[in-house]
């Protein structure tokens, strides 16, 4: 199992990152001012295309949803 290090916004060590993810604060995979977060809300969207087609896509944008 791979112990990957996650980091508060203030750039503290995150030591038990399963426990601080439910608790949907942010958290980051390094201690730059500027790291996107990795615990932000995602959403899943599907379209039907021609010919019976679908497609599945997924951001985390909230200013683009409906």
């Amino acid at each position: 199992m791979s112990h990957k290090t996650f980091y508060t916004k203030q750039g503290n060590i995150i030591y038990n990152p399963a426990a601080y993810a439910i608790t949907g604060a942010p958290m980051y995979k390094s201690n730059s001012y500027n790291a996107p977060n990795i615990n932000e809300q995602k959403y899943v969207y599907r379209v039907d295309c021609a010919n019976g087609k679908k497609y599945i896509g997924l951001y985390s944008n909230r200013l683009v949803r409906d």
